[in-house]
């Protein structure tokens, strides 16, 4: 909703604030809709290429008896292969809930906020180079993918979940087309490099609000190789919140 209604600023993502709320919850619905089809189109294909005897004849749906059954009968036949599937991605979604995002710890200040003292910035600062140390640390590791300094020049062969989920569980190298070529024959889809994003432009997938950062950070973003950071006390090795409020104001310092 946050998006739709503030838009991706630097992006082609446009501003839908002048829709009315009704309109705003329906787009949300429509893509949550589109996020389920594409997870259970990815759960047919996985059930079908790896579950499967393809060269014997087994199908999801069995061709012959549909050819003999009535109209109900054949939709009754699409929906026990694939109601247990459905079912399970859309409970995912009826029972999320957002995350709540903590207020950053008494006397820091955010990046862009006004100062009003040498003492605020002097702690903006502190925050800053404490958060450059947890980018660039083993911990938060977010260097690995978008550099030390954010550039997106880390890893650079990397690809998405529909491309891992194939290539892995066939033992495929993604970035050999000899391997790949009776795969994509079949129909498989080409792989996807994933690059990470240039975080000194200050665009942040998901929005650039320090909210939104906090999620991005705290959860990852599924479907990529960005994942959720450790946090305590679940895990003692894992980062305090204060630390995710410092490594947001490194980010948000990256642009200027």
């Amino acid at each position: 909703r946050s998006l739709l209604r503030h838009g991706i600023a630097g992006t082609s993502m446009p501003s839908f604030k002048v829709l009315p709320d009704d309109d705003i919850e329906a787009v949300v619905d429509y893509v949550i809709y589109l996020s389920i089809r594409g997870e259970v189109e990815r759960g047919l294909l996985m059930r079908a290429t790896y579950d499967l005897n393809l060269e014997s004849g087994e199908r999801l749906i069995d061709a012959e008896q549909l050819g003999l059954a009535t109209g109900a009968e054949r939709q009754a036949a699409v929906e026990s292969n694939t109601v247990d599937l459905v079912t399970n991605v859309a409970r995912k979604w009826a029972e999320a809930q957002a995350l709540p995002v903590p207020l950053p710890p008494d006397g820091l200040p955010l990046f862009g906020s006004e100062l009003t003292s040498d003492a605020e910035r002097e702690r903006l600062d502190e925050s800053i180079a404490h958060g450059r140390e947890l980018f660039q640390g083993k911990i938060a590791n977010c260097a690995s993918c978008h550099g030390p300094l954010g550039a997106g020049d880390g890893a650079v062969n990397d690809f998405d979940d529909w491309t891992k989920d194939w290539t892995t569980q066939a033992g495929l190298d993604p970035l050999d087309k000899q391997q790949l070529r009776p795969m994509l024959r079949l129909g498989a889809l080409k792989p996807r490099h994933i690059l990470p994003r240039d975080l000194r432009f200050g665009i942040f997938r998901g929005g650039s609000h320090p909210e939104d950062l906090y999620a991005r950070i705290v959860l990852g973003i599924e479907g990529t190789p960005m994942p959720a950071l450790p946090l305590q006390p679940e895990n003692p090795l894992g980062l305090r919140e204060s630390d995710v409020w410092d490594l947001i104001n490194f980010l948000l310092s990256l642009p200027s």
